[in-house]
């Protein structure tokens, strides 16, 4: 989750409990509205991929930024009956800057030939991600059924967007990207 309920209230500057169901209401769609936005789970977790080689230099995974590399295994038998080898860890250097594993040594050709079991995203949630979160829950408990403003003779109805250019700024670094 990337904000709570406290943190959004605390945002509202609201104390009391009265509104409670409707605020997690909110807050559980903002949380699930940024995910689905970014195209990715944002929070720590573990992950084993499995990939094909076929002899680049470098592996691109999956769910990044990524806090830990576990292990790469290497499959010495089939894929309907996989024999798992572990690579040793002084032949692959995980980049402190984004989430490639560069190869110190040339992996064997094949489908589906490598286990990779590494830890990714965030333990602690970066104050931007919380704060765009945050922004999108208020903007929605601020504005009754979408509606921004009205006239009188109903002429003109103005319709407030769910998210706003500065949360989608702040998103779209966070963003799934095309690698």
């Amino acid at each position: 989750m990337i904000a709570t309920l406290a943190e959004f209230k605390s945002y509202l500057w609201i104390t009391d409990s009265s509104q409670d169901t409707v605020l997690q209401l909110i807050i559980d769609w903002a949380n699930k509205t940024i995910v689905n936005y970014i195209g990715r789970n944002i929070e720590s977790d573990d992950y084993i991929e499995y990939i094909d080689w076929n002899a680049q230099n470098s592996i691109l995974l999956e769910n990044y930024p990524v806090s830990g590399l576990t292990k790469i295994e290497n499959n010495t038998w089939t894929l309907d009956n996989p024999v798992w080898e572990t690579v040793e860890a002084s032949s692959y250097k995980l980049s402190p800057n984004d989430w490639r594993i560069f190869l110190l040594f040339n992996l064997i050709r094949g489908f589906q030939n490598y286990k990779i079991t590494y830890t990714a995203w965030y333990t602690t949630i970066p104050a931007d991600l919380k704060l765009a979160t945050l922004k999108l829950a208020s903007n929605t408990y601020n504005t009754q059924d979408g509606i921004k403003s009205e006239s009188v003779n109903w002429d003109r109805l103005e319709f407030i967007t769910s998210m706003s250019n500065d949360v989608i700024s702040i998103l779209n670094s966070y963003k799934d990207l095309d690698v």
